[in-house]
């Protein structure tokens, strides 16, 4: 991350850089520059200081945000990438097992714990297919 500069350096470097302008300009019109007319400058090159440190400082925290998100996406990634793993190790063991429990009911006639281990098996099977549609990394 970029860290912000120092705003009485910036500050410093920013008038004495319009300063120079200034004087070059004058000195491009044939004046020769003096304290009168840098004296005149001197409110203009204190706002421009002023603007274009909050311009840098914008800049740099702005870049500072892109990168904290792009480190956030990237973390959320491998954590959707393991959690799609589990589930895809975990889930169809437990159906399957569900599924064959559901089964054996059906053949003792127990339409109650059939129900309830269909629905097991339903549970599981909605929790690996919407997971695999939720969990999706970007």
């Amino acid at each position: 991350m970029k860290q912000l500069p120092d705003p009485q350096q910036h500050f410093n470097e920013s008038v004495a850089r319009s300063n120079e302008k200034y004087a070059a300009w004058l000195r491009r019109g044939e004046v020769e520059p003096n304290e009168i007319l840098m004296r005149e400058n001197q409110e203009d090159a204190i706002n421009e200081a002023r603007n274009s440190y909050i311009q840098e400082a914008t800049e740099i925290r702005d870049h500072n945000i892109r990168l904290i998100i792009k480190d956030s996406r990237r973390r959320m990634n491998q954590i959707k990438r393991k959690g799609a793993n589990l589930r895809l190790r975990m889930c169809p063991p437990i159906a399957l097992f569900f599924g064959l429990i559901a089964w054996y009911c059906f053949s003792q006639a127990n339409i109650v714990l059939e129900l309830a281990y269909s629905i097991g098996v339903f549970a599981f099977l909605v929790m690996l297919v919407s997971g695999a549609i939720f969990d999706r990394p970007r």
